[in-house]
């Protein structure tokens, strides 16, 4: 008999998990990902912290015993572990209790600012996480590999490679960096290094420097063995600069270590068999619970009851990201077919307006609900016939699978995970192998166009009319498994694979270990004082690239830097995505400069350098979006005042105002 492999020791670290806390997506897989793993035979040990969430959650709870002392600065920090009880065979969950850092409403910020200590209560999390790897009451048998998620977590890699270097247990583990959204990137002032124990030699392009500042991202990406994130396509777009945020290069130089693994969907509470918010329940081989719920959800939006009509359903945020305004402008191009869309989301007002009026317009057509009801996104994916996710960029996406589970063709913008989870019926049968070994699952198209759009939704109707290439096609989706169970088994292949490799420790110059001579001042010398030697090397003057960057801080700021070759008085501009509105940040700009931007939550922006007289931009950045309710970084830096932190000679100094700018939330050069 074929010799099973053994199951790898895998220690977790997350800033959340479902159920205990959760802002987004990282809360899902930080969550599910643990317990399918138990449920394969691992030993998983989920760290995270001790938030109010938890504590006011009702969860059951038990102390250790332990104690910790965990170093921060030139001080040290006591942390309590406690432990969750009922967990599944195969899994513990440790919580780091310190409540003067996680004692809070937010997990990361509040009011869409972020918390001003997050440097301070997240390099906590990864140096707890260390010491517990390290502890050998804690850990009996020391884990074999270390999965950080996120900026929240990635400097478990760099402590192991700097801190921990000679650590007899640690130096032998292994670690995972799952990147979840290349957006979040944790950065942060150079005196952040010393907050976090390490040696002001990593403030260098090489390590964790980032425009003067400190990235914890890029040093997990630096210094991780594997680089992980939520999808194959998105693994490979967040090496090119429209989709890297600066982190592009860092990314390319990993790329042989670079490994897309989609997420999976919660198959327990997306099931058609048994969903208790459809009026009729189905599986594969019997649709017939289908057409009642198609049926049914006509009737509670208000559209004429016609099985022989193409129901089209739509879920999500109203936000250009999504593509929402490409389905408004394919509205006219598709007058002509026999269809009708449902759409359920909130986002940006305008686009709420617009996609208001276009039911007001067609009301027999165009169903619309602004908010949000679970029950009601259940019925749209049990009753459409097709889903529509026309996306800019995605890292994974969910509903799509949660499509395909329920016999719901998917019509997708094949980018990121929307290309990995949906095969396109390509030939004119309907249904046809996208392979010759699988069919396909869906309609797929890739111009980010309100034509292509329409093009792929006429297409859709067209094998809708065809009865034998459509079941085809909702037989293939059905037959999916976009389970937790599938994710585990590629993070165990993984896992595996890592552990065959010696640990990776990138050897690092002496004048990068050796500590601060002495206490770093507060405020880092002026632009005419040459850095101490223990920074590094110097930072070059220029690149020699003309380059305008983009960088999403949070939920209220953004932060833009440049170099340019073009001579004469410039400008910088930034437009907002939905409404086109622009407003002039700096004129005149220097051909080498940064800025930091006010913004408003959830809308997409981008910057344009062009002559101060006016004419076509001399550069463009790439489109960023700010997020709804999870702050980015923390600003500003405990002790240091606003404003003291400007990059660049003659950078404009930090707004003090709720809707001022901060450091950038950014990546490597």
């Amino acid at each position: 008999m074929p010799r099973t492999p053994p199951t790898p020791r895998v220690l977790m670290v997350t800033p959340e998990a479902v159920p205990w806390a959760k802002t987004g997506g990282l809360g899902d897989v930080a969550g599910a990902l643990p317990v399918a793993l138990a449920a394969r035979g691992f030993s998983v040990t989920l760290v995270l912290p001790y938030y109010r969430t938890v504590r006011e959650g009702g969860h059951a709870v038990e102390e250790t015993g332990k104690l910790l002392r965990i170093p921060v600065g030139r001080g040290a920090l006591d942390v309590v572990l406690l432990r969750a009880k009922g967990t599944p065979r195969g899994l513990e969950t440790l919580f780091v209790r310190c409540d003067p850092l996680y004692d809070r409403p937010g997990l990361y910020g509040e009011k869409g600012r972020d918390h001003p200590d997050n440097a301070e209560r997240f390099g906590l999390l990864a140096a707890a996480a260390c010491e517990i790897a390290r502890a050998p009451d804690l850990c009996p048998q020391a884990p074999q590999v270390i999965h950080a998620h996120d900026w929240q977590a990635a400097l478990v890699p760099v402590l192991l490679a700097t801190r921990y270097r000679e650590d007899p247990v640690l130096q032998r583990v292994r670690t995972l960096l799952t990147v979840h959204n290349l957006a979040y990137q944790g950065l942060f002032p150079p005196e952040a290094l010393d907050l976090w124990g390490l040696p002001r030699g990593l403030h260098d392009i090489r390590f964790l420097e980032f425009h003067g500042q400190v990235s914890a991202l890029k040093g997990g990406l630096v210094f991780a063995d594997r680089v992980s994130t939520v999808s194959r396509r998105y693994a490979r777009e967040i090496r090119t600069e429209e989709f890297g945020c600066g982190l592009e290069g860092v990314l390319e130089e990993r790329a042989q270590d670079l490994t897309g693994i989609p997420n999976g969907i919660d198959v327990g509470s997306w099931d058609p068999r048994a969903d208790r918010h459809l009026p009729a329940r189905y599986g594969t081989g019997d649709l017939g619970g289908k057409r009642a719920c198609k049926a049914a959800l006509q009737r509670e939006l208000g559209l004429p009851e016609r099985p022989g009509t193409f129901l089209v359903g739509v879920i999500g945020r109203l936000v250009p990201q999504k593509g929402v305004d490409l389905v408004l402008d394919a509205l006219p191009r598709l007058a002509k077919l026999d269809w009708q869309l449902a759409v359920l989301g909130s986002g940006e007002p305008e686009l709420e307006r617009k996609i208001r009026a276009a039911a007001e317009a067609d009301p027999r057509r165009v169903a619309v609900r602004v908010g949000w009801d679970e029950g009601l996104a259940h019925r749209i994916e049990a009753g459409a016939d097709a889903f529509l996710m026309p996306s800019r960029f995605e890292p994974c996406g969910l509903n799509q699978m949660y499509s395909l589970r329920y016999g719901t063709v998917p019509i997708v913008r094949a980018v990121g995970g929307l290309a990995d989870t949906v095969r396109d019926a390509r030939s004119r049968g309907g249904g046809a192998s996208a392979t010759r070994a699988k069919p396909g699952t869906g309609i797929t198209f890739r111009p980010a166009t309100a034509a292509a759009l329409a093009i792929a939704v006429a297409r859709a109707e067209r094998l809708f009319r065809d009865p034998a290439a459509w079941g085809r096609l909702v037989a293939a989706g059905m037959a999916e498994d976009w389970s937790w169970d599938r994710s585990a088994a590629d993070y165990a292949a993984l896992y595996r694979t890592m552990l065959r490799r010696p640990p990776r420790r990138p050897a690092l110059p002496g004048e990068v270990l050796r500590p601060p001579a002495a206490p770093a001042p507060v405020v880092p010398p002026g632009p005419a004082t040459p850095p101490p030697p223990e920074w590094g090397p110097p930072l070059p003057d220029r690149t020699g690239r003309d380059r305008l960057g983009l960088l999403v801080q949070g939920a209220r700021q953004l932060y833009a830097f440049w170099e340019t070759s073009v001579a004469g008085p410039l400008r910088l501009d930034v437009v907002e995505g939905g409404s086109g509105a622009r407003r002039t940040v700096a004129s005149p700009a220097a051909p080498l400069a940064d800025a930091w931007i006010g913004a408003e939550p959830d809308r997409s922006y981008r910057a344009e350098l062009l002559p101060a007289e006016g004419g076509a931009p001399v550069l463009r950045s790439w489109s960023v979006r700010t997020p709804r309710d999870r702050p980015a970084t923390a600003r500003p830096f405990p002790g240091v005042p606003e404003g003291a932190f400007g990059t660049v000679p003659g950078a404009p100094a930090v707004p003090s105002s709720p809707k001022g700018g901060g450091p950038p939330e950014g990546g490597g050069r």
